[in-house]
């Protein structure tokens, strides 16, 4: 018996594959529409939030669709194709002003959400007929147990941030392609295993036709198949990367010891090299841009790899009670050996960590006790979230610690898992007999459909905090009073509202204000807390001086100025905070103080400096220069003005005719060109025939 366990490739008993009911599949669908739409209907006109300006609006603002499909392969190029086509799709229908209207990419996240989950339950009916799981579960209770489980991870609410969050589509994409992949691999194993686990190397026939059977079962096909979906994973998103260990495991939990494995599983093996290689050919890196500056990463290998002990404790909380949801949780960074710190925060810190160890390393037991006693869809489960949370969670440190979508895969594998492992107890020998295993299979059907309500009604809820950045800024600041970032992109979300009736507009700026005196004071050394003061103070002299209040005016822009100060005392290559206060030096602070002018034009060229090829930085410090000259003392300090002003023009135009755009500008540059030349020529003729007379 146990020989027949650890070889279970060689058990005859396994039942033959019967043709799928499509009726199931159709109810499924329907009520994973249904679920869906309540969940997520309110989103479709949700606002862009954080990454999605840089990953969507930047990046797809020139590109048409056919420059994306020109760029293959480069690093998660299907994510940006599936862009490029919600960009086409509104200006086809909208027009191009309007070519990234929200609701086009919300309803193709949706789409995604939806596909994996039917392709998840596909996959739980083909995990369930291996021979790892033969017998484990009533047949009559596969596509009812699929079913929930799929459900639970299609109505769970931590899956909002993958699916809401619109550049997140790259995790909820990869899930339906490694699902995809998983569950055509399996297909094919079972194929193989059924038509008398022949290798596909060989050409030998079963005596009963010219073909072999494992080709007349479509073996072939369904392994191609696994192929081209793991080969589309890798180009959604990194944590793909994992596909070929999950095949390994797969094996291991549900065919036992494989004589075919490396025929079988060599090509998907493989893929593992293929996100290395894109990263190469696209950044020249294997890390991609996120090794370029390795000396800014905001945590050590070390220290992110242990924080993430803590990390994994969390995401089984969220995933078994998902309140407490944030985009931006308040965790506390491994500090012991990393910080000096006193004695009792030394030793609170190495607890904590050592019990964060103990638990996760409960868990991975856990999954070992599950497998040994049969459970090997819930250890596939446990080892598999492991596996995907990887790359994410390991050596590479990530600006986050926490992120909710890295969930979206292993929630998926341990839905089904648990849903399962709940029905095969349900349906277990009783001393009631059939009676009561039907009462205890129906209780577990009824708690599932009410465990989806619930979900799908705090996913709602969950959903009316992204209407915004205001609202979803607004929810992290709640969740996380004590943490300086939600404080200061809502203060900056504020400050980019619409501006209303002036009362309004000063509220506003005061709430802004003081979210980011807050900030300070929870993280004195934040530089962007004091880049966002400075706009808000900008924006209060500017009010002062609409209304006439001009000695009043010069307060908020000397404080502005004060603050720019400050953020080059921490960062002195600060391109942006030089070109900012050369801009408040040349265009506010210069109508107190003329001399102000000379001090713009130092940090305009600081700023060239830092980043030469930039060209917003030439036309100011042009204009700057101009400005000098009119206002100078001297023939010769007017002249060296002026010269170097026709310089700043004539190099940002070179610039400007390179890259195109910037039309308007770019005629001001000649217009400033053609008269400077002017008043050189006419400055040179004054000196020449003035020296004549003499």
């Amino acid at each position: 018996m146990a020989k027949t366990a650890s070889r279970p490739e060689n058990d005859a008993a396994t039942p033959p594959e019967r043709r799928p009911s499509w009726t199931p599949l159709a109810v499924l669908a329907g009520l994973a529409v249904v679920i869906a739409l309540i969940g997520y209907g309110g989103t479709f006109d949700a606002a862009f939030q954080f990454d999605d300006y840089k990953a969507i609006v930047k990046t797809q603002s020139d590109a048409g669709l056919g420059e994306v499909i020109a760029k293959f392969p480069r690093a998660r190029w299907l994510t940006q194709l599936t862009f490029a086509i919600d960009v086409a799709w509104n200006r086809s229908w909208r027009g191009a002003e309007e070519q990234f209207a929200v609701g086009a990419f919300h309803r193709t996240n949706l789409l995604i959400h939806l596909g994996a989950a039917l392709v998840l339950y596909g996959l739980a009916l083909s995990l369930l007929a291996t021979p790892g799981l033969a017998g484990r579960l009533a047949a009559s209770l596969h596509w009812p147990a699929a079913a929930g489980g799929a459900l639970l991870f299609l109505a769970h609410p931590l899956q909002t941030q993958s699916v809401t969050y619109v550049s997140q589509r790259a995790e909820s994409l990869c899930g339906l392609l490694l699902f995809a992949t998983l569950w055509a691999y399996t297909a094919a194993r079972r194929r193989q295993h059924e038509a008398g686990a022949r290798p596909l190397a060989t050409g030998e026939s079963d005596g009963g036709g010219s073909a072999p059977a494992w080709r007349r079962a479509g073996v072939l096909g369904r392994y191609a198949l696994a192929a081209a979906f793991a080969a589309l994973a890798m180009m959604t998103k990194e944590v793909a990367v994992a596909i070929p260990v999950l095949v390994l495991l797969l094996e291991l939990c549900f065919f036992g010891r494989s004589r075919f494995l490396l025929v079988l599983a060599a090509p998907l093996l493989l893929g593992v090299l293929v996100i290395p290689i894109v990263r190469i050919i696209d950044t020249g890196s294997i890390l991609g841009a996120h090794g370029e500056n390795e000396a800014e990463w905001p945590y050590g290998r070390f220290q992110y790899a242990v924080s993430q002990l803590r990390v994994f404790l969390l995401y089984i909380r969220l995933m078994v009670l998902p309140y407490g949801q944030t985009i931006d949780h308040d965790l506390t960074p491994h500090r012991a050996f990393v910080e000096e710190l006193d004695g009792g925060a030394l030793a609170l810190d190495i607890l904590v960590t050592l019990g964060a160890l103990l638990a996760n390393v409960a868990i991975v037991a856990g999954g070992v006790v599950a497998f040994r006693r049969g459970a090997r869809l819930l250890a596939f489960a446990v080892f598999g979230s492991y596996l995907v949370l990887a790359p994410s969670s390991s050596l590479l440190p990530l600006p986050d610690l926490a992120f909710e979508h890295r969930l979206y895969i292993p929630l998926g594998l341990l839905a089904i898992a648990l849903v399962v492992a709940l029905a095969a107890r349900a349906s277990g020998p009783s001393g009631g007999g059939k009676r009561k295993g039907g009462d205890r299979r129906n209780a577990l059907g009824v708690a599932v459909i009410l465990v989806v309500a619930v979900l799908t009604g705090v996913t709602r809820s969950r959903n009316a905090a992204w209407e915004s950045t205001v609202t979803l800024w607004g929810d992290a600041v709640e969740k996380a009073p004590d943490k300086a970032r939600p404080h200061v992109i809502l203060a900056d979300a504020l400050f980019e509202q619409p501006k209303g009736s002036p009362v309004d507009r000063r509220d506003t700026l005061d709430r802004a204000d003081a979210l980011l005196r807050r900030a300070l004071e929870l993280d004195p050394d934040r530089v962007s807390t004091r880049r966002v003061l400075c706009r808000i103070e900008k924006e209060r002299g500017l009010a002062l001086l609409a209304s006439d209040e001009r000695a009043a005016a010069r307060i908020p822009f000397e404080r502005a100025r004060a603050l720019y100060l400050e953020i080059l005392e921490r960062e002195p290559e600060s391109f942006v905070a030089h070109k900012e206060l050369g801009d408040l030096y040349a265009s506010q602070l210069a109508r107190w103080k003329v001399s102000y002018l000379e001090e713009a034009i130092a940090h305009y060229q600081a700023a060239v400096a830092i980043r030469h090829s930039a060209p917003g930085v030439r036309l100011p410090l042009a204009e700057t220069h101009r400005l000098v000259a009119e206002k100078a003392s001297s023939e010769k300090a007017r002249r060296r003005h002026w010269k170097a002003a026709l310089s700043g023009y004539r190099t940002f135009l070179r610039r400007v005719e390179r890259r195109g755009g910037q039309e308007g500008r770019a005629a001001l540059a000649r217009d400033r060109i053609r008269e400077i030349e002017a008043k050189l020529a006419e400055s040179a003729g004054d000196e020449g025939g003035g020296g004549a007379g003499r």
